[in-house]
């Protein structure tokens, strides 16, 4: 399965980030996975041995359009919550495509 992986500035909880991503993956083995600068997402994905793309722009709403665009994921998993962050906007673009969306938000510890 092919994800994009998000999360907000404040998530600092390793631990809980990766416990998540384990359970998704031995549901659905994630194969690929996306993401704009959670390092939490790639630290797991290099663990595991699954490549990894990293969107780097400035501007995020072209990043996501761009992340959606190019990895065509068949989910987004979205850590939720933080300052500044452009997951919201993620999921809400994500939505219109109608791809599938898993929103967590616990274990985030504010920086």
């Amino acid at each position: 399965m092919i994800v994009i992986v998000c999360g907000g500035r404040d998530w600092r909880d390793e631990t809980y980030v990766h416990a998540r991503l384990n359970v998704i993956h031995a549901t659905s083995p994630i194969t690929e996975v996306h993401q704009g600068g959670f390092p939490l997402a790639r630290t797991w994905a290099e663990r595991k041995g699954i490549p990894c793309f990293e969107y780097r722009c400035t501007d995020l709403v072209q990043r996501n359009w761009e992340m959606l665009r190019i990895a065509d994921p068949e989910t987004v998993i979205a850590f939720s919550g933080g300052r500044g962050d452009g997951v919201e906007n993620l999921t809400a673009l994500a939505a219109t495509k109608d791809i599938h969306i898993i929103n967590l938000q616990k274990g985030m510890t504010n920086a």
